[in-house]
């Protein structure tokens, strides 16, 4: 989670440590659960799921309005900008665009839908689907327009945050290279 920038509460919070064997091969990955039991897994070796395959629905205490995430990366990199405020609000992670359709009835109840999907075709694609089926839905992709996903955006702005908080007083001519 260091290398994603993600802050140690929110991974402790949503994340589980699972191992198993694939191919007489063992894997320990952390996990994220989905609404079904099943679980998405990452590693910096291995990226897949366990079966059953969903999505991952998270209650807020408003549920007039929702956050929609392709993945639980970009989620917590959510929470890990916004803090734990943030927790008040309703979450989907779709965990696969292959969820967008399904999502939509869910999706359909709140008043105000917020998506933060990747800038790649899947994600264009998903996005425009939500859009187009929930009146009440805004793309807020715009707010990383120039990175692949919200995670990307974190590590770029960590990075520089990172650099001008360890040399705060030093005029930039003394200021060591990173």
């Amino acid at each position: 989670m260091l290398s994603r920038k993600i802050e140690l509460q929110f991974a402790q919070q949503y994340l589980t440590e699972v191992s198993f064997k694939l191919h007489d091969k063992s894997y320990t990955t952390i996990g994220f659960k989905n609404n079904s039991g099943g679980y998405e897994l990452r590693s910096q070796y291995y990226k897949g799921s366990s079966t059953p395959k969903d999505t991952t629905l998270i209650p807020g205490k408003d549920d007039h309005a929702i956050h929609v995430f392709e993945g639980f990366m970009d989620f917590l990199s959510y929470l890990s900008i916004k803090g734990k405020e943030a927790q008040q609000d309703a979450f989907l992670i779709l965990n696969s665009t292959i969820h967008t359709a399904k999502s939509i009835s869910c999706l359909q109840h709140y008043n105000k839908v917020s998506m933060y999907l990747d800038h790649d075709d899947t994600g264009r694609k998903a996005t425009e689907e939500l859009l187009e089926a929930l009146p009440q839905a805004t793309d807020a992709s715009m707010l990383y327009n120039h990175h692949k996903d919200l995670n990307d955006m974190l590590q770029q702005s960590k990075r520089i945050l990172s650099k001008e908080t360890l040399y705060p007083k030093l005029n930039n001519s003394r200021r060591p290279k990173l």
